[in-house]
């Protein structure tokens, strides 16, 4: 059976509008003349309500799902209401919901401006996980979302399709291909030390980062700690 990819489109009335219908296009498009192109099933869902989102997952039992639309950074994704206003939803209520099709879902993309927060809640119940550190131009979107898909649709694996997707923005020009984030690869294996800065607490939890038991005992001990460097957060990484 083809995997199914969950396309997930919310754009409130209330909010600045994105071309959203643009970048589902040329993900079909991409998709259809992809080599693999049969092993791959599109459903759509537009101005999605958070009753809508529980509905599909349901129906479908996707394996990928792709968010299009708009964040407001910790506090989370903007679905729409009964009336197309914008109604957020938390990472941790999202990640509430995947856990339950864990054994179905293998991929989540949050092509939002900083999801960076959701996906990383997400990520505790998802092989991988893709978000935007920051805000994101819609061509950039399109450019990553285009390029994430085409790979995947001539065989490559999710970490490769990213890596793809990244290089896209950047033959477009399109802006900063730093802005995505995959969840777990992305992230670095080696010893880290984390050195705080303006107060933040040594050890202090902040979303991407796990830090082992034994760290309050044995700080010499840091391994293997998962973190991105944001430039809007006041943190330092140091691969040791």
């Amino acid at each position: 059976m083809p995997k199914k990819i969950l396309i997930l489109a919310a754009n409130p009335e209330d909010i600045t509008r994105r071309r959203l219908d643009e970048e589902v296009r040329d993900i079909r498009e991409g998709l259809e003349r992809a080599q693999k192109r049969d092993e791959f099933e599109i459903i759509q869902r537009w101005a999605v309500r958070p009753r809508d989102l529980q509905r599909a997952m349901l129906d479908e039992l996707p394996q990928i799902v792709h968010f299009t639309g708009h964040s407001d950074g910790a506090a989370g994704l903007f679905f729409e209401d009964q009336m197309g206003q914008a109604k957020l939803v938390t990472g941790e209520a999202l990640a509430s919901l995947f856990k339950l099709f864990e054994n179905e879902l293998q991929c989540v993309v949050l092509n939002g401006c900083y999801s960076y927060d959701q996906a990383a809640a997400i990520a505790e119940h998802v092989p991988h996980v893709i978000g935007m550190r920051r805000t994101v131009n819609e061509q950039a979107a399109i450019e990553f979302a285009v390029g994430f898909y085409d790979a995947l649709g001539n065989g490559r694996s999710v970490e490769f399709a990213f890596e793809f997707g990244k290089a896209a923005i950047d033959l477009a020009n399109a802006g900063d291909s730093e802005m995505p984030v995959l969840w777990p690869d992305a992230f670095a294996d080696e010893p880290i030390s984390i050195l705080p800065k303006s107060g933040l607490k040594l050890g202090a939890p902040f979303p991407g980062v796990r830090l082992p038991e034994n760290y309050v005992e044995r700080p010499d001990a840091l391994q293997a700690v998962k973190a991105t460097l944001l430039e809007e957060d006041e943190r330092t990484l140091v691969v040791s």
